[in-house]
């Protein structure tokens, strides 16, 4: 047997000590109240000194989390970066794909944080215009979907933005990161007004990042939602087409060893590629020790039951 936080184990002998104290000091103030009335029976010391320090030692021995015997579980993978670029920029409100081109994206992002080992760092940047950090490396999964959640496309006059801008900014984060594997995720129409995203992936692949590109939007294309309403129009008064460029990010993809995944022709949450390198070897089993917390902490709950029962019906306490 052994123990995770064995420092609580002086729970348990606090709390032998305080019943054994508690016990005497009960019997003697018994002894002392029958002297003077025989009739006298009150609970006795198991109740009212036993039973609570057992309580009392049992939640100290499930915080210091007992374990014996083990279990099987998969090899941990390789420790890894992983920064998202979500476009935030105008075109993404178009509703080329159902409910529309961010919502889609949000929701993919979203499961990929679930399905990402617990060790991955992850941060987030947004891109409309240039790449901000929103969320800087981290293993905090519930302060990435908090700050996820508040993300929305500010609704730009561009219908595109600087997604090469976006993908240096975290080429740039990962850069100061020594792990194992790095990977960016760009989540985006891929309508750019600014830079090369090809450019980027040349420079992702000669810095060993892995580019992965997640189309949300179609060839086809659709019109610009306005701020106020209404569509964005050009100068003739026509509305604003957005078009999807998957030919961009299959090329991209293609150049940094990364995956492209089109949401919307995606059935599932999609499968990357494997993080490259002989760290990456994944599949294998260990042993890890069995955690046995909840042995201690059902007992405790019953001896906590037992105690506060009554002793007999309309008897008083």
């Amino acid at each position: 047997m052994s123990f995770a936080h064995p420092a609580w184990l002086w729970g348990v002998a606090a709390a032998a000590a305080a019943g054994a104290l508690l016990a005497a000091a009960s019997l003697r103030s018994r002894r002392l109240v029958r002297s003077l009335d025989p009739s006298f029976r009150g609970s006795g010391a198991f109740r009212s000194a036993i039973l609570p320090a057992a309580v009392a030692a049992l939640l100290s021995l499930a915080a210091s989390r007992p374990r014996w015997g083990y279990r099987i579980e998969p090899a941990p993978g390789p420790e890894s970066d992983v920064t998202i670029v979500l476009d935030t920029s105008g075109s993404m409100l178009v509703r080329d794909i159902q409910p529309d081109r961010f919502t889609r994206a949000r929701i993919f992002v979203r499961q990929l944080l679930h399905r990402l080992p617990a060790s991955t760092r992850v941060s987030l940047i947004r891109v409309e215009g240039s790449g901000e950090v929103v969320v800087p490396p981290t293993l905090d999964r519930q302060s990435l979907e908090n700050s996820l959640d508040q993300i929305s496309p500010r609704g730009a006059a561009a219908a595109g933005s600087d997604l090469a801008a976006g993908v240096a900014a975290a080429r740039e984060l990962l850069s100061g990161r020594r792990t194992r594997a790095r990977r960016v995720v760009l989540v985006s129409d891929l309508e750019s007004l600014e830079g090369s995203v090809e450019s980027e992936a040349r420079a992702c692949r000669d810095t060993g990042v892995i580019l992965d590109v997640i189309l949300s939007g179609t060839a086809a294309g659709g019109p610009v939602p306005a701020a106020g309403g209404g569509f964005l129009k050009d100068g003739s008064g026509r509305a604003v087409l957005s078009r999807a460029r998957p030919d961009i990010g299959r090329q991209a993809a293609r150049i940094a060893s990364g995956s492209f995944v089109d949401l919307g022709t995606a059935v599932g949450p999609p499968r990357f590629a494997p993080l490259p390198g002989p760290s990456a070897k994944t599949g294998g089993r260990v042993r890890v020790p069995a955690d046995r917390t909840i042995w201690p902490l059902a007992l405790a709950m019953i001896v906590w039951l037992g105690w506060m029962w009554p002793l007999r019906a309309g008897r008083p306490a």
